[in-house]
């Protein structure tokens, strides 16, 4: 079960050697590499007389392979099994600290991922060279006089200088609140020495979490996110390497691995945010890393959010978390949410009722802008023929293909392949092919026949593709030169823009109608945040009209929004999956095989699960603690045929192992990739 290592003492000599060794002993003792270059599994190395008192586990080396030269990571120190004579190492470059050696270990036993792979990620590819010793940071940090009144951030402090691990989940729908509780407990633990790792799923919350350090703190943190320069990067790594804290590292949840020494504090903001989990292999869940790192290092663990996710707040129930929240005012109470039933208002020009549409008027003669949300892209969800009825599909994937009428394409919304569009339909040849569907796009164009005559701009990943053009849409919004916005959820974060008069949700049921079992949570999280951010757009500034249309105003997620006690949601959505046994009753693993060719990898599937079965059956696992679903047939991914397999169990651990052995065990086909993903975040 998740975090199960909880139960247990952190691993600390096991996988650490002990800095003083006899000389003599060390002489006949060699170093384990683990390479970034996988060759499939560890080399053997002799340890140089000049390096013998600077080589320990988790030291990053140069080593001869071949005629070339390759970096890894000692992961074992002692008596060589190799018989023949071996090559020496090249090079010490840095050691790594010992939580992260650790971490790595964990994470291999987990996810079942090689060494290699997990320290690859552990390890970005521009911090294994030879370190410089110009340009490194040696700025300290100043505190401000920072008054601790606040009961829960002086329970927080009380915990952490007790020395022993402990989780809190953080239920705080104001932002700014939240970041004053981290900076109070951030203070107390800079004061003691302490180092300081904080986590946000965005780059732009990360400037924000940094901004908020600075007004409350006036510290020197390292803020660690994509935009920053190679150079820049290697200086931080470079200054944390060299442990001359106390430090405050801020950054992406790619952070989490920076080689900060002992973090006594870890914080995740917005626990909930899908960033968390890595997308590429392998797929991690970086919030996870970030509890277990804390739990090696016995430091203690904040998770912060407005809409906490399932998963913390059964680890809450369990026992595992601890459960903290605040009693502040609730959006409701606000008295800035308005719901306008679409089954009642009329709505025949796509999703604009008349009442929005008096709102928005009245918000734009106060000279007030105004934002409406709509979570789909494209002119048309799909495109067909009149005359013959063929659905166009996606060449790659097959899945239904969308037009953007403004650049004359149509694009895959699942596997983002794109190709130009026009009328002519490819099966008979007929000027007849349509859209057809509400995208963003069409909305736009509605809009712009309704407010005639008005600034409108359209806000979705395509005009959101790069920071300047971010940059360049906020000053816009700054200096009054739109009056309407109509974006995806990328333009949630222009609600905080001071001029913002209105917003609003054009359909909430659409989100709840995905094929996925997480869509009622994610719906709950996004209304939740939009609400929040609505009811404080800014620190101490007024709350912002909010109006959400919907075809059932008094469904479950709708009231635990507006009354701010969100039990009665979570509380039927773990009704609802217990009965389904999903997460986080228990884990999801899926299993994804690819191929040029169907059958062989129909066949490959099969014989995959054929075994899997056989080896839960030996170990005597009951339905209830294991569940084998499919294999199943997948839209085509990137060409290749797509079958899935899922497992629901409850011990991830002896199920990883299992499917080690499988692997092992099984002859591999070259027509066959696979790969698993454990704690899946969706199902298809």
């Amino acid at each position: 079960m998740r975090y199960s290592f909880l139960k247990s003492t952190p691993p600390r000599a096991k996988f650490y050697i002990a800095k003083s060794h006899d000389p003599a002993a060390v002489k006949e003792l060699c170093a384990t590499v683990e390479l970034f270059d996988a060759v499939g599994k560890p080399l053997f190395y002799a340890i140089p007389a000049p390096a013998k008192s600077n080589i320990f586990e988790g030291t990053l080396v140069r080593v001869p392979l071949n005629n070339r030269f390759a970096t890894g990571v000692v992961t074992e120190i002692g008596e060589p099994t190799y018989s023949g004579k071996l090559k020496s190492i090249q090079e010490v470059i840095y050691n790594l600290p010992q939580d992260l050696m650790a971490l790595a270990n964990w994470l291999c036993r987990y996810h079942g991922t090689s060494l290699s792979s997990t320290l690859g990620v552990i390890v970005p590819r521009e911090m294994r060279k030879k370190r410089k010793n110009s340009h490194i940071l040696t700025e300290r940090i100043t505190l401000k006089n920072h008054s601790n009144d606040n009961a829960l951030a002086r329970d927080l402090v009380s915990n952490m200088h007790s020395g022993k691990f402990r989780t809190f989940l953080l239920h705080e729908w104001n932002f700014y609140k939240r970041a004053e509780i981290y900076a109070a407990v951030a203070a107390a633990a800079v004061n003691s020495g302490k180092n300081v790792l904080i986590l946000a799923p965005e780059i732009s919350k990360v400037e924000r979490l940094a901004k908020q350090m600075e007004h409350h703190l006036a510290i020197n943190c390292f803020l660690w996110h994509g935009r920053l320069t190679s150079g820049d990067r290697a200086t931080i790594w470079n200054t944390l390497i060299d442990g001359n804290g106390p430090f405050i590292a801020i950054g992406t949840p790619a952070a989490v691995f920076l080689p900060i020494a002992v973090p006594r504090l870890i914080i995740a903001d917005n626990e909930e945010d899908t960033s968390y989990k890595r997308e590429k292999m392998p797929r991690f869940h970086l919030r996870d890393c970030a509890v277990c790192r804390g739990w090696l290092n016995q430091g203690l663990c904040i998770l912060g959010s407005g809409a906490p996710s399932m998963e913390s707040i059964h680890s809450c129930r369990r026992g595992k978390f601890q459960y903290i929240s605040s009693n502040g005012p609730t959006p409701g109470e606000m008295g800035n949410i308005h719901i306008i039933d679409t089954r009642k208002n009329d709505q025949n020009r796509f999703l604009i009722t008349t009442s929005m549409e008096r709102e928005l008027k009245t918000c734009i003669q106060n000279n007030r802008q105004g934002i409406l949300i709509f979570n789909r892209l494209g002119y048309g969800k799909y495109i067909f023929c009149h005359r013959c009825t063929l659905e166009l599909a996606c060449p790659k994937c097959c899945a239904p293909m969308a037009l953007r009428r403004g650049q004359k394409q149509r694009f895959c919304p699942i596997c983002s392949h794109v190709e130009r569009h026009t009328i002519y339909c490819p099966n008979c040849h007929t000027p007849f092919l349509r859209a057809r569907g509400t995208g963003i796009e069409r909305i736009e164009e509605i809009l712009r026949q309704i407010f005639h005559g008005f600034r409108i701009l359209r806000c979705d990943h395509s005009t959101l593709s790069s920071p300047k053009k971010i940059s360049a849409l906020q000053d816009a919004m700054q200096n009054e030169r739109i009056d309407i916005v109509i974006g995806t959820h990328a333009a949630i974060d222009l609600i905080r823009v001071p001029r913002i008069g209105l917003v609003g949700i054009l359909d909430i049921d659409q989100e709840l109608h995905r094929l996925d079992f997480r869509a009622s949570e994610r719906t709950f999280q996004t209304i939740s945040k939009i609400c929040h951010m609505c009811a404080a757009p800014v620190e101490k500034s007024e709350p912002i009209p909010l109006i959400l249309q919907t075809r059932d105003p008094k469904s479950v997620i709708l009231n635990a929004v507006i009354s701010g006690d969100p039990t009665s949601f979570y509380e039927r959505e773990f009704a609802d999956r217990k009965i389904l046994g999903y997460p986080p009753h228990r884990h999801l693993v899926q299993q994804r095989f690819f191929g040029q060719v169907d059958e062989v990898v129909q066949r490959f599937a099969d014989e995959w699960a054929t075994l899997l079965r056989a080896k839960m059956k030996k170990a005597k696992r009951s339905d209830e603690s294991f569940q084998l679903n499919g294999p199943r047939k997948l839209q085509p991914h990137k060409g290749d045929e797509c079958h899935c397999l899922w497992y629901f169990t409850e011990n991830p651990i002896f199920l990883t192992g299992k499917l080690r052995e499988i692997y092992e065990e099984m002859p591999q086909s070259k027509e066959v990739k696979y790969f698993w993903d454990m704690d899946a975040v969706d199902l298809l």
